[in-house]
């Protein structure tokens, strides 16, 4: 804990502990060797505790269909993630179904919950057998994604906590640059969540990070548009950006819910 706090002081400091449900039995099925999901969130409380200047949270990934998407099972992990002190919630995307995992997990499926198998077959549009294991699809369909993210998106709004990690800020020329970018791509990644075009966003966010010289200064020459995907559009948000800039970087409670509201 020493070394952690030392490093939160001299620059930045993140750590996520992976949460994907509340029930203890559950827990120790899908993962047998992993600690108890109360232990995990008495992580979180003690860094907060002791080390308040390191950002601490919930990896919520990922969230189990029909095990662990209740709305019940959600909000109980956003709220205990709230009174442990948690500063945020990660999730996004659905649990991927590939190669020996998606054999392991089925295999399980299909010997504690059997009446669940039928289920995953339709939402990733596949076939499982003992004998040739699982054919499908990698991830589950769309629509069911979407009001997943829309139900997290809610409750991080709710309960305050943040669904994107604070970044790390550099002093120098970057600062502005690293500021701009990361609103950029909270932007994208909400539009990811929820099906919504993502990549010119995306790329414009990467590409502005990657800077070697302060944003301000392409601005004051008119040559945003030279940044790669800056198209049109974004050069005007990047300018409304720049002319508002604070400290804060895209990822606070407030900026939570702006984008929460944008999603709707």
């Amino acid at each position: 804990m020493d070394i952690l706090s030392r490093i939160a002081g001299d620059t930045w400091c993140t750590i996520g502990v992976t949460i994907t449900t509340l029930d203890t039995k559950l827990a120790r099925l899908l993962e047998p060797k992993a600690p108890a999901p109360q232990k995990r969130l008495k992580v979180i409380k003690e860094i907060k505790k002791k080390c308040p200047q390191i950002q601490v949270g919930v990896n919520f990934i990922p969230i189990i269909p029909f095990l662990g998407d209740s709305e019940e099972n959600m909000e109980g992990v956003a709220s205990a993630a709230r009174e442990a002190g948690a500063d945020f919630i990660l999730f996004g995307g659905g649990m991927t179904l590939r190669d020996s995992q998606a054999a392991w997990f089925m295999e399980k499926l299909s010997q504690k919950f059997p009446h669940l198998v039928k289920k995953y077959e339709e939402l990733y549009q596949g076939k499982y057998s003992p004998a040739e294991g699982y054919q499908g699809k990698y991830e589950p369909q769309k629509r069911y994604l979407r009001q997943i993210h829309r139900t997290m998106l809610g409750l991080c709004e709710n309960y305050r906590l943040n669904f994107r990690l604070k970044r790390y800020i550099p002093q120098d020329f970057r600062r502005q640059n690293y500021i701009v970018a990361q609103r950029l791509l909270n932007e994208s990644y909400l539009s990811q969540m929820m099906g919504k075009t993502w990549t010119k966003t995306f790329w414009a966010g990467q590409n502005i990070n990657n800077l070697r010289e302060p944003i301000e200064d392409l601005a004051k020459r008119n040559e945003l548009g030279k940044i790669r995907n800056v198209v049109p559009t974004i050069e005007e948000y990047v300018l409304s950006l720049s002319r508002g800039s604070s400290e804060n970087n895209g990822s606070s409670s407030e900026y939570n819910r702006k984008l929460y509201h944008l999603s709707k």
